[in-house]
């Protein structure tokens, strides 16, 4: 498994480094790469980015590309969409910053006079999690030209959204140059079933179905056409029936 740390201090990485290099609990082989602020965002922007746990400090001083600046959280932020399936935990010397990570999905938040207490448990939570998002089904798209993955289970629809569809999830709304028919074609664990000519809805969000009309956890209600009622009925009763 890839660890990737990222400070703006290389003594805080060569810190860091030592301490899992002492991590002899740890059943996984761990392969380290270094990062500063730009190296990192260069890796995330260009697509070079493969690790699967990330250990990044919040304040990066006064780092940037050109005239961009960013830090921990926006780095993280990044990955979440971009690369969902890696883990991030921050480490920081401020317990300011405790608000601002839960802006991202992350594993932990450490300070750095801790890091010789929690650090090993949490890698030991990233790599469990990362284990365990592995298996998940993911869905992979492009919105606003990048390159974009949600896990399946996420969906609540796919709506047609002139020549595009637009994907409603848990985390937010995605326009995706793709057509209604070729999306449900690559479906195939989640119980997501056409109930109109231009909509998909997954059954696991149904919050309550009649003859005509679904809706659905987030709000959201759709028409039941009478072409696909019979189909929305059948996969209905199947999902229930797999989870009794």
């Amino acid at each position: 498994m890839k660890i990737g740390i990222c400070d703006d201090h290389p003594t805080e990485i060569i810190r860091v480094k030592k301490l899992i290099d002492g991590m002899q609990s740890l059943d996984e082989e761990l392969i380290i790469e270094e990062y500063n602020p730009d190296s990192l965002y260069v890796d995330l922007t260009e697509g070079f980015f493969d690790c699967q746990i990330l250990i990044t400090d919040i304040y990066f001083g006064q780092s940037g590309t050109g005239e961009k600046a960013y830090d921990g959280v926006d780095m993280a932020a990044l990955i979440n969409r971009r690369y969902p399936l890696c883990k991030i935990i921050f480490i920081s010397q401020y317990m300011v910053f405790t608000e601002h990570v839960y802006r991202t999905d992350h594993i932990y938040f450490i300070l750095k006079k801790n890091l010789e207490y929690f650090l090993e448990d949490a890698i030991r939570k990233a790599i469990a999690a990362y284990n365990d998002d592995a298996r998940e089904v993911f869905v992979e798209f492009f919105h606003k030209s990048q390159k974009t993955w949600v896990k399946l289970r996420d969906i609540y629809s796919v709506e047609k959204d002139e020549r595009n569809i637009k994907i409603l999830t848990e985390s937010g709304e995605y326009i995706c140059i793709k057509s209604l028919r070729r999306f449900a074609n690559e479906i195939k664990e989640e119980p997501i079933v056409r109930c109109n000519n231009a909509t998909l809805v997954n059954l696991r969000h149904a919050k309550s179905i009649t003859a005509k009309r679904i809706l659905l956890e987030n709000g959201k209600e759709y028409e039941i056409s009478s072409t696909y009622s019979n189909m929305v009925k059948k996969q209905y009763l199947c999902w229930w029936q797999k989870r009794i």
